[in-house]
C-alpha cells in the first residue's frame, strides 16, 4: 500500500492532501513532509484525509507529535475530511480530545481565523 501527498497554500495555512494508507510502511513519507513544512516555518497545517482509507497508530503518533510542536510556535495541526472508518478510530482512540477535526478542508482552514 502507498500514500501520496500533495501540498498547497490557502492564505497563511498550508494544506497537506493525503491519499492511500498511512501505516508503518508509509508513515515516514508523511513524517518527512510535515518535518519539511515545519522546518520552513509553516506552523498552520491542515492534513486533508479525505483520500485516506486507513491510518495506523504510527500515523496518529506523527500527527500528535507535530501537534505540540506546531502549537509551541503559535500554530496548529488540524485534520479534515476523514472517511467514516478513519473517523471512528480517531474518536475511539480519543484523539478528538487532543486535536481538531473538521468535515472538510474549507472548514478546517477557516478555523484558523477564529
Amino acid at each position: 500500500m502507498a500514500v501520496t501527498l500533495g501540498e498547497r497554500k490557502s492564505g497563511d495555512v498550508y494544506v497537506l492532501q493525503a491519499s492511500g494508507f498511512i501505516d508503518t510502511s508509509t508513515v515516514s513519507v508523511v513524517e518527512e513532509k510535515i518535518t519539511k513544512l515545519f522546518a520552513e516555518g509553516k506552523y498552520k497545517l491542515v492534513v486533508d484525509l479525505s483520500g485516506v482509507e486507513f491510518v495506523s497508530s504510527a500515523g496518529w503518533g506523527v500527527f500528535v507529535a507535530f501537534l505540540k510542536k506546531m502549537r509551541d510556535k503559535d500554530g496548529d495541526l488540524k485534520l479534515s475530511g476523514m472517511i467514516e472508518k478513519v473517523a471512528k478510530v480517531f474518536t475511539l482512540m480519543e484523539f478528538d480530545s487532543l486535536m481538531d477535526a473538521y468535515a472538510d478542508e474549507d472548514a478546517a482552514v477557516k478555523s484558523f481565523s477564529r
